[in-house]
């Protein structure tokens, strides 16, 4: 639904009220172009998959990766922990929540070293 929804909302903000003159202009950019974006726009399952994908190449080439899933909805949650490196490099916050998040992952990187 929500993928919907800023897909329609863009078509309509950005394209059809910027493009359009009349009323029926702005309905047909309107209508073209969300069929334009639905017909390019992959599932949610398959970015999940991408996403995954691009975790896993960068935490097998000694990459740190970090996740704070902020008032993110459930799927969001799951497929940032799983991003992660471990659970402790995962931040599920809300609100002012996100301070205390960023505030963990800079205390962690403070402590990192560089080596040769």
């Amino acid at each position: 639904m929500w993928a919907v929804t800023r897909q329609s909302w863009v078509a309509w903000q950005l394209y059809a009220r910027a493009l359009g003159t009349t009323s029926t202009t702005r309905n047909s950019i309107y209508t073209a172009q969300l069929g334009a974006f639905q017909d390019t726009s992959d599932s949610a399952s398959a970015m999940d998959i991408q996403l995954q994908q691009s975790c896993a190449q960068a935490k097998a080439n000694g990459v740190v990766v970090y996740g704070i899933a902020f008032e993110a909805p459930t799927n969001g949650q799951t497929q940032i922990r799983n991003c992660a490196t471990s659970a402790a490099h995962y931040f599920n916050a809300t609100g002012l929540q996100i301070q205390s998040a960023f505030r963990a992952i800079a205390s962690n990187i403070s402590q990192l070293r560089l080596t040769q």
